[in-house]
């Protein structure tokens, strides 16, 4: 008969033991932290008349494309036919419902741009010159997926004046993306204006996927 000694029978025993152990406690698995997204402002001026802009409201609109090659672009609008990366248009529309198709018609030679996540957007506007003009209104904005096709959020953002720096400005929370293109619409209420500046807070596309 086989017999064992009381040493191998306790070193036995203790292997018995350690894999019971392991097994009811297994070591924890390491946590995976998620990347933070890196996102950056990116700001286009628009020089369409020195020291003004592209004019904004009671139906002057504006969309431009997405590049986030140079944190700082300037750009101009164009009345000609070619590709451009900004195309102001007169559309007799707003943020009003059922007037996408009359929004989109003349995006045709806006040109594809970046595919990009946008965060949100801030749009700054040289005031109307006449004083004591009352007046109210807003902004909303149409993104170009990267199959071309528009889609619209029409929910008036309000326009606001801020007297320390003699701007009009708002806030737009896209929070959307893959999107190469964006075009703001205005009010008919809200008087001609010049849009100066608007600031994309965005990220690649690309990079964010990777998040």
């Amino acid at each position: 008969m086989n017999t064992r000694s009381p040493r191998s029978i306790r070193a036995l025993c203790a292997v018995a033991c350690g894999l019971v152990t392991l097994w009811a406690n297994p070591a924890p698995a390491q946590e995976v932290i998620p990347r933070a997204p890196v996102r950056t402002a990116y700001v286009i001026e628009f020089s369409d008349a020195p020291g003004r802009g592209v004019l904004a409201g009671n139906f002057e609109n504006f969309a431009f494309t997405i590049d986030l090659k140079s944190p700082r672009r300037t750009l101009s609008a164009k009345g000609d036919d070619k590709e451009s990366d900004v195309i102001a248009t007169y559309d007799y529309a707003d943020c009003s419902r059922g007037q996408e198709s009359t929004l989109e018609r003349p995006l045709a030679v806006l040109r594809a741009g970046e595919a990009a996540w946008i965060d949100y957007l801030d749009i700054e506007l040289l005031p109307h010159p006449q004083r004591d003009l009352k007046w109210s209104g807003g902004v909303c904005y149409g993104v170009r997926g990267v199959n071309g096709q528009w889609r619209w959020n029409l929910v008036s953002t309000p326009l606001a004046y801020d007297a320390a720096t003699n701007r009009v400005r708002a806030r737009l929370w896209i929070k959307d993306g893959p999107i190469n293109a964006i075009k703001l619409v205005f009010d008919n209420t809200v008087p001609r204006q010049y849009a100066q500046k608007v600031t994309l807070v965005a990220e690649p596309y690309g990079e964010r996927k990777k998040n």
